[in-house]
């Protein structure tokens, strides 16, 4: 985790235009336009997408889309969830 990042989870000011931050952002908003060009029955791709752009999801959790999430790394998302 950065120390932007650390910010973030603190609750304080931090800087987006950070590099790191930056690229994080860039990775979940290409997987984002990634997951909302797939059909809804196509759920091997959507979950392996939801794996790598998310910080975490449970089993039987469906998104119904289209997603955005803007850095998507530092979301937690339980089991059997309708989104």
């Amino acid at each position: 985790m950065t120390s932007e990042e650390r910010k973030i989870m603190a609750g304080i000011l931090f800087c987006p235009g950070d590099p790191e931050l930056r690229a994080i952002k860039l990775k979940a908003h290409k997987l984002n336009q990634d997951y909302n060009r797939l059909y809804e029955d196509e759920t091997q791709a959507r979950e392996a997408i939801l794996k790598d752009l998310l910080g975490s999801i449970g089993q039987g959790t469906f998104l119904q889309g289209p997603i955005t999430f803007h850095y998507g790394c530092h979301t937690t998302i339980g089991s059997n969830v309708f989104i």
